[in-house]
């Protein structure tokens, strides 16, 4: 399987275990809505954070964030890497069906 599929089902297998859970939160306390949608989007962004560079969906597709010389990579990085994916989704799409890095990795000098 090629990078682009792999990395897509991983983000897709990453979405519903995080919309998942916070689904689960938001039914059972539901007077936390706000506050459960607000974490969802800081966790998500977060995800490679919390997973040290390799997410659910990472791991289970066998990938993880390195930094360009193949060793893990910093939590600055992991952090710096997933700002733009915010902003500029399509552009990013695009640059990785290309096999080019996106622009969070060129950010933050990491590569997955």
């Amino acid at each position: 399987m090629n990078l682009f599929k792999s990395r897509c089902i991983a983000f897709f297998i990453d979405c519903f275990i995080f919309t998942f859970f916070a689904s689960l939160l938001a039914f059972c306390f539901p007077q936390f809505g706000k506050a459960i949608y607000s974490l969802y989007m800081v966790s998500f962004a977060c995800k490679d954070l919390m997973f040290l560079g390799a997410s659910p969906g990472k791991k289970v597709m066998k990938l993880s964030v390195v930094d360009l010389t193949g060793f893990s990579a910093k939590p600055t990085q992991l952090i710096i890497r997933n700002i733009p994916s915010y902003l500029l989704i399509g552009w990013e799409i695009l640059q990785i069906k290309r096999g080019q890095p996106r622009i969070g990795d060129l950010l933050a000098g990491t590569m997955v």
